[in-house]
């Protein structure tokens, strides 16, 4: 069953967190996590950028996000959800 991630990202953010968060976007897509990255508004304050991906892969990519939000010094930036998707 395939899983659906689900950043949720500040808006109001600096340039250099910014580039971090692209930085972890483009990541996830060339080490083949997914192809593609929904986002969309939630409200005034934050943007959700959602993908799917395979369950197999669900605790490998769920560390390598959690880690490079530790890395980056994100933790006040994005928050990470993550569902499973019905098919």
């Amino acid at each position: 069953m395939d899983k659906v991630v689900k950043l949720k990202i500040k808006k109001e953010i600096g340039n250099q967190k910014e580039l971090s968060v692209i930085k972890l976007k483009g990541q996830l897509i060339s080490k083949g996590y997914t192809e593609i990255i929904h986002f969309v508004e939630e409200d005034e304050q934050f943007y959700i950028n959602a993908f799917t991906l395979a369950s197999a892969t669900r605790d490998v990519v769920h560390n390598f996000i959690l880690d490079f939000i530790t890395q980056e010094n994100l933790d006040d930036t994005i928050v990470l959800y993550s569902n499973k998707m019905t098919k």
